[in-house]
């Protein structure tokens, strides 16, 4: 029972904020006439449903893992050195899949959203910026490998010091605040409703596993540190 209750610490307020976030999604879309459009012959509604869909299994696979690998050591008994590598290889695919959906879902509901065009283009360009400034961080000062998790599977990371140079000088979770906020450059650049929905429910989910998901671990793996 004490495992189990570690493997769904906080997971109660995870379903309460997704079932928040889900009821919010739905309303805006019905409200605001999201699902104009198609593409492939599906519809926007298929697109932006699909693309929430994939955010929702993303997270879920992330709690999973991480939970079952930081308090049994499930993978690496069963799989040894390959545990972390083929974790890492579907954690990205379900990443880059977030993003690609919601450009989907922008592009089959373009010019649904009434904002002037330079806007748009302005506040994406500042995003990519940003994210590229996040992405060179993580590069040169935080590393992949700490940013998929490897702490999960690994205890010699768990003495490293925390990040706090480049970006993360000045915004300690920049991953979340700007890499995340990408997925808003689609509802910019194709002016789509459905697009904003879906980069909203993306981008506060992923403070939901945050919260409920990374932040408790993180707890456990370097203390207060």
């Amino acid at each position: 029972m004490q495992i189990l209750r570690l493997i769904f610490k906080k997971q109660l307020y995870h379903y309460l904020f997704l079932a928040i976030l889900l009821a919010i999604s739905i309303l805006a879309a019905n409200l605001t006439g999201a699902y104009e459009g198609y593409l492939w012959n599906h519809s926007t509604r298929f697109w932006l449903w699909l693309s929430i869909g994939i955010v929702i299994a993303h997270q879920f696979y992330v709690w999973l893992v991480w939970r079952l690998e930081l308090h049994l050591k499930f993978f690496t008994r069963k799989l040894g050195k390959a545990a972390f590598p083929l974790w890492s290889i579907f954690f990205m695919i379900f990443l880059a899949c977030r993003f690609l959906f919601v450009f989907f879902v922008g592009y089959s509901n373009r010019g649904t959203l009434n904002i002037f065009p330079f806007i748009g283009w302005i506040i994406s360009a500042a995003i990519l910026i940003l994210a590229a400034y996040t992405g060179y961080s993580i590069l040169r000062y935080f590393s992949i490998r700490r940013a998929l998790g490897i702490d999960h599977f690994d205890p010699t990371y768990r003495s490293m010091d925390m990040v706090r140079k480049g970006i993360y000088k000045y915004v300690p979770n920049a991953m979340y605040v700007f890499a995340l906020a990408l997925v808003w450059v689609p509802a910019l650049i194709f002016y789509s409703k459905a697009a904003l929905i879906s980069a909203f429910f993306n981008h506060a989910y992923i403070w939901v596993h945050y919260y409920t998901v990374e932040l408790p671990d993180m707890r456990i793996i370097y203390g207060n540190r």
